[in-house]
C-alpha cells in the first residue's frame, strides 16, 4: 500500500484549518455577545479595549447590551427623565475614570445615574451625561471638556471625580504627568516603527498579515501565553523611600490645584459651574467588604502609602467647589466595594448623594 503523498497531507491539513477557521468565525460573535450579556456592567473601557482617539488616546467603543450601552461618541447611557420637545432643562457633565463610568454596574446604577435621580427627585429638570472613561486622569478629562466646548456644547454644571487613577498612574510612572499604559504603548509603537523600517517583499507581508488574522492563531496565542503577566514594566515608585513618596504625592496635589485654576478660567469664559471631588478607596477604610484584603496583605505597600499620603494632603485642600469625599463610605454597614476603588450600586448611590449635597449647599441647583 502506497504511503500518502506530501500533497495529500498538505491538502488535509489545509482543509482542517479552513474548517476550524470557518467554525470559529461563526461562533466568535455569538460567544462574544453571550459573554457581554452575562457580565452586564463588568466591561471596563481602557486603552486595550476601546476605540482610538486622536487627542485622548482612547475612548469607550460603541457597545450595546442589557447592562452596558455606549453611543458613537463614547458616552455611556445614564438614567435621565424623559423631556418633552422644547422643555428647558440643565445639563450636567460627569467626568472621571472607570469609577465614574461605572465599571461593574449597569447603566442605571452608575454614579451619573444616581446623581440624575437625586437632582430630579423634586421636580427638577436635569440631564446628567456620563463622560467617564476607564483609565483617564484629570488632565485627559479636562482636555475632553475643552474638545466638547470647541464643538459648541455648553454644559450648565461640570463634575469631576478623581483620585485613584491620578495616584496609581503616578505610582506606576514614578512621576506625575503620565497616562495609563504609557510605557507599554510607547514600546509597541517603537516596535512597529522598527518593523516598518525592515523592508520585506509584499508577498511575505501579505502572508504574515493573513496568518495573524486567523482565529486558530489567536486561540493558540492565548493558550500559550495566558500565564504572561499583563504588565511588563515595573512600578517605578515601588522602591521609593518615604521622602520620595511624599514629594510625588505633593506633585499630584500641586498639579490638581493648577488644574483647578485652569477650570476656573474655563468656567468664567464659557459660563458653567464646576465641582471637583476626590474619591474614596478601600485602603483608607475601617470596614472591609467580603473578599477584600487588609492593607498589610497587599504586595504594593508603597501604593497604599501613597494613597494614605494623598488622603492627608487632599483632605486639607481648601478650594471653593472642591470636596474631599474620600471618607463618605467610612464605617459602611453594607458591602459597597468591589475592589479597592470600584463600587457597587449602593456605593455609587452614596457617592452621588455626597455630590448632590455639595451641589445643593453651593446654591447652584
Amino acid at each position: 500500500m502506497a504511503k500518502p503523498s506530501f500533497k495529500f497531507w498538505f491538502l488535509t491539513v489545509a482543509l482542517v484549518i479552513v474548517s476550524v477557521e470557518v467554525g470559529l468565525s461563526v461562533l466568535a460573535p455569538i460567544l462574544a455577545k453571550a459573554k457581554e450579556s452575562g457580565r452586564r456592567g463588568f466591561y471596563v473601557p481602557g486603552p486595550m479595549t476601546s476605540a482610538i482617539d486622536p487627542y485622548l488616546l482612547w475612548r469607550p467603543a460603541p457597545t450595546s447590551s442589557p447592562g452596558v450601552n455606549v453611543d458613537e461618541q463614547g458616552v455611556r447611557k445614564s438614567w435621565n427623565p424623559v423631556f418633552s420637545p422644547g422643555q428647558k432643562h440643565r445639563t450636567v457633565y460627569a467626568f472621571g475614570g472607570s469609577t465614574m463610568w461605572g465599571a461593574g454596574a449597569a447603566d442605571e446604577e452608575t454614579i451619573p445615574s444616581h446623581l440624575s435621580r437625586a437632582l430630579n427627585e423634586r421636580d427638577g429638570a436635569y440631564e446628567v451625561v456620563n463622560y467617564g472613561v476607564g483609565g483617564y486622569v484629570l488632565t485627559q478629562e479636562m482636555l475632553k471638556l475643552v474638545l466638547l466646548l470647541r464643538q459648541g456644547l455648553r454644559p450648565d454644571v461640570v463634575v469631576f471625580y478623581d483620585g485613584a487613577n491620578d495616584v496609581d498612574i503616578a505610582y506606576q510612572a514614578g512621576k506625575t504627568g503620565s497616562v495609563y499604559g504609557f510605557e507599554e504603548t510607547r514600546a509597541k509603537l517603537m516596535q512597529r516603527v522598527g518593523m516598518a523600517a525592515v523592508k520585506e517583499e509584499p508577498s511575505v507581508l501579505l502572508w504574515k498579515e493573513l496568518f495573524s488574522r486567523l482565529k486558530v492563531v489567536e486561540i493558540l496565542q492565548r493558550a500559550l501565553f495566558r500565564q504572561r503577566p499583563q504588565r511588563q514594566f515595573p512600578n517605578r515608585a515601588k522602591d521609593f523611600d518615604g521622602q520620595e513618596l511624599k514629594a510625588l504625592t505633593d506633585n499630584i496635589a500641586g498639579e490638581y490645584i493648577l488644574s483647578y485654576k485652569m477650570l476656573q478660567d474655563l468656567s468664567r469664559a464659557y459660563g458653567f459651574k464646576f465641582y471637583m471631588f476626590w474619591q474614596p478607596v478601600s485602603f483608607t477604610e475601617t470596614v472591609l467588604d467580603h473578599g477584600q484584603k487588609p492593607k498589610n496583605d497587599w504586595e504594593e505597600t508603597n501604593l497604599i502609602k501613597m494613597h494614605d499620603l494623598a488622603r492627608a494632603r487632599m483632605k486639607d485642600l481648601a478650594l471653593a467647589n472642591y470636596a474631599y469625599i474620600g471618607d463618605v463610605l467610612l464605617g459602611h454597614s453594607v458591602p459597597v466595594y468591589m475592589d479597592y476603588c470600584h463600587l457597587n450600586s449602593e456605593g455609587n448611590r452614596m457617592v452621588a448623594q455626597a455630590m448632590f449635597k455639595h451641589l445643593k449647599q453651593a446654591g447652584d441647583l
